[in-house]
């Protein structure tokens, strides 16, 4: 016996068939517009997983992009920035320098080479702070908002975010200075080698011990059988026998005994003394510090930890760029300036004074023998200068070169990623167009069905 199929029976099958030909049409038309193969998670697990993977790496990746143009922007600034100041202004100054030398004789150019040299050590200081990148000071390391350079009040010391660059040069009081070994002038009755004035509290210290010697000596082998013991002049005391009076006090990170703070302008010679060779060597290791700050950033190098909660070396990109660091600081071992600025600043001093006719460096003749030796020490000191500051400014561009490289394996990355969730997410065009022509046709052969076996009602045959 067959089975009787109502009205009733065909109309709910159709309609189910109906909306399945509609459903799967509307999907592939969405797949045809959107280019997407899925548009949920539960439509397919494995593919929204690596496509979330991808995704993520592209987010990183364009974090990275962003980074990287943002530090080679920097370091474009400081390349350029150094660039003017090794071709402009060092070489500038020297070939002046030299200028004044060869075509005045007599000596009479060198306030004019003050000049040239006072003038150019400003514009290398008014160089460096006017680098910025946004409101951001390119050579102030990781203090980005401040200007890095600042002249003392009186114009003669220059201050790296508020610490002198010369620092470095006080030796303790109870170290004797190099020139104290030398042998006793008969004529002076001092030290051959002992400057006319120290370039320090602690080295003026020795200078007035010696001459205070020599004052007793005097004193003492002067024949008046009238003059007066009590005008005898009062002994010194050898400032390497004085105590320290911080032996025994804490040090702060800068190995700066906390008592000693304060005692700069002590009226007992002990602890002012003590103070001033302790403070100079705390600002030495501060700018230590301030010359290898660090400030790294994710380029997209592997970023990693190691054990200790360090970074790896290798793994992010130091974009620091303390100015201390690319002038140099402290002094040599003849107490000269290591910054090529205070090389210059100083030299300008001791040619600016000079005697605007005969080019004499000062009326007394023994000072001017010590400002010439110093001026040509100096001279030569500048060139090693140039040196400092031209491999700086390869160092810079080696950077720089690298930012450039990056950036380019950066931007193939993202067209990687872009192509590999391209593969992921989206439909081939050709066999979504397909698809779709073929739902489209169910959906109207479905239509086109229902009319034909779907009778009229009742009323309809009625009428």
């Amino acid at each position: 016996m067959g089975m009787r199929i109502t009205t009733g029976m065909a109309m709910n099958t159709y309609r189910y068939n109906l909306q399945l030909s509609t459903g799967n049409m509307t999907n592939s038309r969405n797949k045809v517009l959107t280019k997407r193969q899925f548009d949920s998670f539960a439509e397919n697990p494995s593919g929204a997983i690596q496509a979330w993977r991808v995704r993520r790496a592209m987010v990183n990746n364009n974090s990275y992009l962003n980074n990287n143009s943002d530090t080679y922007s920097r370091f474009r600034i400081a390349w350029e920035t150094m660039g003017m100041i090794n071709t402009k202004l060092i070489d500038e100054a020297s070939r002046k320098a030299d200028l004044y030398a060869e075509n005045d004789p007599t000596a009479g150019g060198r306030p004019a080479t003050g000049k040239v040299m006072n003038d150019t050590a400003d514009s290398i200081v008014q160089a460096m702070n006017s680098a910025k990148f946004g409101s951001h000071f390119v050579f102030s390391g990781d203090d980005e908002m401040n200007a890095p350079f600042s002249w003392s009040v009186d114009g003669k010391t220059l201050l790296y975010r508020g610490v002198n660059v010369n620092a470095g040069g006080v030796k303790a009081p109870n170290e004797a200075p190099k020139w104290a070994s030398s042998p006793i002038s008969d004529v002076t009755g001092l030290p051959e080698d002992m400057p006319s004035q120290g370039k320090n509290a602690v080295e003026d210290a020795w200078i007035a011990y010696y001459k205070n010697q020599k004052e007793i000596a005097d004193f003492d082998a002067d024949p008046d059988p009238n003059k007066d013991p009590a005008d005898r002049p009062a002994a010194l005391t050898k400032p390497s026998d004085l105590q320290d009076p911080f032996a025994n006090s804490p040090k702060d990170k800068y190995e700066v005994p906390e008592d000693a703070y304060g005692k700069k302008e002590s009226t007992d010679e002990a602890e002012r003394l003590w103070a001033t060779y302790y403070l100079d060597q705390g600002d030495k290791n501060r700018l230590d510090m301030l010359a290898n700050e660090y400030e790294n950033v994710d380029l997209g190098m592997g970023l990693q930890e190691d054990a200790d909660g360090k970074l790896v070396d290798g793994t992010a990109f130091n974009r620091a760029l303390p100015g201390i660091d690319m002038l140099g600081y402290g002094v040599d071992k003849n107490g000269d300036p290591n910054n090529v600025v205070m090389i210059m600043k100083r030299l300008g001093e001791i040619y600016g004074a000079a005697d605007p006719e005969t080019g004499k460096l000062d009326p007394d003749d023994a000072r001017a023998a010590e400002l010439t030796k110093e001026a040509d020490r100096l001279m030569d000191k500048l060139k090693e200068g140039r040196q400092y500051t031209a491999g700086k400014y390869v160092e810079i561009d080696t950077k720089a070169h690298f930012l450039t490289e990056n950036q380019d394996r950066l931007e193939m990355q993202e067209d990687y990623l872009a192509e590999e969730r391209v593969n992921i997410e989206n439909v081939d065009l050709a066999d979504a167009i397909t698809e779709f022509s073929w739902d489209y046709y169910c959906y109207s052969a479905a239509l086109k069905v229902g009319t034909q076996l779907l009778s009229q009602s009742l009323i309809d045959y009625m009428s």
